[in-house]
Formats: C-alpha cells, sequence, structure tokens
C-alpha cells in the first residue's frame, strides 16, 4: 500500500470507514485477495454496480436445471 506500519495503522480507522477489509478476527491477520479487491475498487479499476442484485432473476431457469 505504500505506507510505513506507523501510517497504516494511523490511517487504518479511516480506511476501515472507507471499506477497507478488517482483520481477521482470530488471527488478526488480513486477507490479502481482499485487501487487492479494496484497492481495485478504490483506484477505480472495478466498475461496481449501484442497483444490488435481485436474488430471483435467473431463479426459475436455475430451478428447472435442477431438474
Amino acid at each position: 500500500m505504500g505506507l510505513t506500519e506507523t501510517s497504516f495503522h494511523q490511517a487504518l480507522p479511516m480506511l476501515l470507514l472507507d471499506g477497507f477489509p478488517k482483520p481477521n478476527s482470530f488471527t488478526g491477520n488480513y486477507d490479502l485477495l481482499a485487501i487487492e479487491h479494496y484497492l481495485n475498487r478504490v483506484g477505480g479499476l472495478l466498475k461496481m454496480s449501484t442497483v444490488a442484485a435481485d436474488t430471483a432473476d435467473g431463479f426459475q431457469e436455475r430451478l428447472a436445471l435442477l431438474g
């Protein structure tokens, strides 16, 4: 992320408010893929939909596949 450990800990409260992934509650470690996803999102590399997915969309088709 380009931050020293001290700078990271100082910025962490604001990062968390911005959607930065929280550390694992058992180990205290961070999920590196989740951090990469966060950085891609805030960097504009991911196009996020502003409309929530409707789980009912395509339900009948998925149900038919089950037989």
